[in-house]
C-alpha cells in the first residue's frame, strides 16, 4: 500500500500526524517532524494583478465529490484542469474509494462559476505511491492551468493555494515556500506557510505568475506544516506509460526487507512497478549491514546487491542431541539437558560434554563463529 491509513473517529486527531486533506474521511500517518523556520514572502503583486491571476485560474478549478450508489456523499476534495480541459488532476487518496469500487460515482462541480454544469468523471490514471490521479470529465473545462519549470522553488517564493476546503466554496489562500521537507515514505514535498484544510487535497499550488508548482496534499496537525507534491512529480506522472519503470531486487542472501523512500515494499527477490522519478532504495536484513542507494528513475533496474554480514556482539548457540535429554556441561559448567540455548561471544572456545546412560560420554570443542548470529551444535551419542 502506498499509505498506512487510519480513519479518525473524532474531531481531535493526535498532534503531529500527517493528515491527507480529503473532506469526509481524514487519513493520517505519523511521521518524524523536523524543525523548520517560518519565512515571510516578499512580493509586489498589485491587487489588480492578483485578482486577474486568480480569476483566470478559477475556471480550471473543480470540487471533486464521491457519491455512493444510494446518492450519499462519501468524500470530497479539489482538482484542476492541467494542460488540457479534458484532463483533471487530483490526489489519489481523494478518489481512492471510487478506484476500488465501481458502484461509486465521481462528480466534478464548479460552484464558484455561475451556470456551470455538474460533470461526471472517470479515472484515467491512478498512482498511490505518488498520491496523484488523472480524471477525464464528461465535458472539457473552459480553463486550463500550465506547469511551472521543474526546479524546486526558492524559500520565501510567493504562492497561492487554491481549492475547496471543508467541501465548501472556492478559496484562494496566499502564502510562501517556507521549506522543502524530505518526508519519510513520500520523498521531497513543498512546505507552505499558507494554511490548508481537509477538502483542499488535489488543489493546485500556483506561483506569482499563475503557473502550477505543486499539488496540495497533506498537513500536520498542531504544526505549521502544509505539504504539496512538487510539479516535477506531476510532470512525470502525466507523461504517459514512459513515466513508470520496472525495478527488480534480488539480494544475496534472499529474504531482505526492501524499502522505497522509506516505504516497505516486500522481501527479496522482489519485482516492483515504480513511478519514473528519483527514489531512495534501502534494504534491511537482520545481522547484515543496511544497504542504501539513490536512483534517478530514468530506466529499468535489475539489482543484485550482496549484503555484508555484521559481526555480532553475541551469538545464540543452540545445543541439540540425538537422543534428546542429554545432560550438558560447557567449560565445566552444568547447564541442563538438551535441547538448550546459550549466548556466547564470537571466537570463544566451548568445551562441550554430554552424558546420558547407557550412551558413551560425548566431548567436543567448538569455536563460536563471528559470521553468524545463530549457530547450532548437534551431539550424536553412541552406545
Amino acid at each position: 500500500m502506498a499509505f498506512s491509513y487510519a480513519i479518525l473517529k473524532s474531531n481531535s486527531p493526535p498532534k503531529g500526524c500527517l493528515i491527507f486533506l480529503a473532506s469526509g474521511v481524514l487519513m493520517l500517518k505519523k511521521i518524524f517532524l523536523l524543525p523548520a523556520v517560518a519565512m515571510l514572502a516578499v512580493f509586489s503583486l498589485s491587487a489588480q494583478e492578483a485578482g486577474y491571476i486568480i480569476q483566470q485560474a478559477s475556471s480550471a478549478l473543480v470540487r471533486v465529490e464521491i457519491y455512493g450508489d444510494q446518492g450519499g456523499l462519501k468524500a470530497s476534495g479539489s482538482g484542476f484542469a492541467y494542460e488540457s480541459g479534458a484532463r483533471v488532476v487530483t490526489n489519489a487518496h481523494v478518489v481512492e474509494s471510487a478506484y476500488y469500487d465501481d458502484s461509486l460515482r465521481i462528480v466534478l462541480l464548479q460552484p464558484h462559476i455561475d451556470g456551470s454544469e455538474q460533470l461526471e468523471a472517470v479515472i484515467l490514471r491512478f498512482d498511490r505511491d505518488l498520491d496523484l490521479c488523472i480524471l477525464e470529465p464528461s465535458a472539457p473545462l473552459s480553463g486550463v492551468l500550465l506547469p511551472a519549470a521543474d526546479a524546486i522553488p526558492e524559500l520565501t517564493d510567493f504562492v497561492w493555494v487554491l481549492g475547496f476546503p471543508l467541501g465548501q466554496g472556492f478559496k484562494a489562500t496566499p502564502g510562501s515556500i517556507q521549506a522543502v521537507q524530505d518526508v519519510t515514505g513520500f520523498g521531497k514535498m513543498l512546505d507552505l506557510s499558507a494554511t490548508v484544510a481537509p477538502g483542499s487535497s488535489g488543489g493546485p499550488v500556483l506561483n506569482a505568475e499563475g503557473r502550477v508548482i505543486g499539488v496540495a496534499s497533506a498537513t500536520i496537525l498542531g504544526y505549521n506544516f502544509n505539504l504539496a507534491i512538487p510539479v516535477r512529480s506531476l510532470r512525470s506522472f502525466t507523461s504517459g506509460p514512459a513515466g513508470r519503470i520496472q525495478v527488480s531486487v534480488n539480494t544475496q542472501p534472499h529474504g531482505a526487507r526492501v524499502f522505497i523512500n522509506g516505504r516497505y515494499k516486500g522481501t527479496s527477490p522482489l519485482d516492483m512497478d515504480l513511478p519514473g522519478i528519483p527514489f531512495n532504495l534501502s534494504i534491511q536484513k537482520d545481522n547484515y549491514q543496511e544497504y542504501h542507494a539513490v536512483f534517478d528513475g530514468s530506466e529499468d533496474l535489475d539489482l543484485a546487491p550482496e549484503l555484508t554480514i555484521l559481526r555480532p556482539d553475541e551469538v545464540r548457540v543452540t545445543i541439540e542431541s540425538k537422543p534428546s535429554g542429554v545432560a550438558i556441561s560447557v567449560n565445566n559448567r552444568e547447564l541442563g539437558e538438551t535441547p538448550l540455548v546459550i549466548t556466547e561471544s564470537p571466537g570463544k572456545k566451548l568445551r562441550i560434554r554430554g552424558n546420558e546412560r547407557p550412551y558413551r560420554s560425548y566431548f567436543e570443542e567448538f569455536y563460536v563463529s563471528g559470521n553468524e548470529a545463530e549457530q547450532t551444535i548437534v551431539l550424536e551419542l553412541d552406545k
